[in-house]
């Protein structure tokens, strides 16, 4: 059965009233659970981008508040959802762990070995994008896995254009990446999927039905 994640990203306004809308929305057309994101700023951009991009000088604003985050993990549990975050440095990292099901790492942090070691400590679930990442950083965090003795993972195939143009998704690369990891983890039957960036619904009916996403 395929997995369903909605993204709910920056779009709770630090309004726990429209949170509980996103989640329960996301319930109700059959997701499987909902992913939030935990940052800083400051820690993720330079001063410079911040005093002098337009695109970035109302980011702060999109950071979620941390008081919300044990409200939100409670109300996910109570609606039955799963309940997961994306964090971007190592301090939310550690204040996420004991309100998730799963982290989930965005495809430009694979060079963060940092992160990922540090998910590892908690013995969650990883999922981890690979649309910004080369083969060769797939494969140093793939070996990073494997020598931790560490299955409980899945990773997503993405093209990080926001929208994607349909003629460049490449399903195909799911394939791709199923066929590297049944030879780097025999018999681990690890979950490969789509993060789908597209506007078109038939992308994500052949990720399932084509692919087995």
């Amino acid at each position: 059965m395929t997995y369903f994640i909605a993204e709910i990203c920056s779009n709770h306004l630090n309004d726990f009233n429209r949170c509980k809308k996103l989640i329960d929305k996301a319930k109700e057309i059959g997701c499987h659970a909902v992913k939030f994101q935990l940052f800083k700023a400051d820690k993720l951009f330079s001063k410079e981008i911040l005093l002098k991009s337009a695109g970035h000088k109302n980011i702060k604003k999109l950071e979620l508040s941390r008081k919300l985050l044990p409200k939100l993990s409670m109300y996910a549990k109570r609606k039955k959802i799963d309940f997961g975050c994306t964090p971007f440095d190592i301090d939310s990292l550690r204040f996420l762990k004991k309100y998730l099901n799963f982290f989930k790492i965005g495809s430009y942090e694979l060079l963060r070995k940092d992160l990922f070691l540090e998910c590892l400590r908690f013995k969650k679930k990883i999922i981890f994008s690979t649309g910004m990442g080369s083969k060769k950083e797939i494969f140093d965090i793939l070996n990073l896995f494997k020598s931790k003795k560490f299955s409980n993972f899945a990773i997503l195939r993405c093209v990080s254009s926001y929208p994607t143009n349909i003629e460049k998704t490449n399903l195909k690369s799911i394939k791709t990446l199923r066929n590297i990891l049944e030879k780097k983890f025999k018999n681990k039957n690890i979950q490969v999927g789509w993060s789908d960036h597209s506007k078109n619904e038939g992308v994500i009916l052949k990720s399932i039905y084509k692919y087995n996403a």
